[in-house]
């Protein structure tokens, strides 16, 4: 069960919600472990594979398959290192837009908070957060602990066979 100081600020929409940690370690730690798409499916276990075509910059296009077999491109439309990122996923109608960002840090102890935030937007943003948003809410919690995890100790939480 997560520390109740760090819980989320899972917010009242399946539109629009975050969830945000602390973790104990250097922002390059996280962001190291945050921006290796190949190794996303280690923390983000609804993802099977990631995969992102050349560096890891604003503009960047990737791929997602997640455990339902579906694939989608996603585009980097924020990056301001050791600091935060955003991606974009493009649906009918809409797109998904994730967002994740060092919130704070502190040097006595090295602590740092870090926030996942989601968002569904376009004309069929809210028929996209009704098919999705409330799956991708109830994961995010343990998806953020298992990216504290495996910043903190290095291992993967199990994810079918799929690192």
């Amino acid at each position: 069960m997560p520390d109740l100081r760090d819980m989320s600020e899972l917010r009242d929409t399946d539109a629009d919600f975050s969830c945000t940690r602390t973790i104990g370690c250097a922002p390059a730690s996280l962001w190291a472990v945050w921006t290796d798409v190949a190794r996303w499916p280690a923390w983000d276990t609804p993802l099977l594979e990631a995969r992102l075509s050349g560096a890891f910059v604003q503009g960047a296009v990737g791929e997602l398959l997640d455990r339902s077999r579906r694939t989608s491109r996603f585009t980097l439309t924020e990056c301001v290192p050791q600091t935060s990122y955003a991606y974009t996923v493009r649906l009918p109608g809409g797109a998904l837009q994730v967002r994740r960002a060092i919130t704070s840090t502190s040097t006595t102890p090295l602590s740092l908070s870090f926030r996942h935030h989601v968002r569904f937007t376009g004309p069929l943003g809210r028929l996209w957060a009704r098919a999705l948003g409330r799956s991708f809410r109830q994961v995010l919690p343990e998806v953020m602990d298992n990216l504290v995890r495996l910043v903190e100790t290095g291992e993967p939480v199990s994810n079918g066979g799929h690192v």
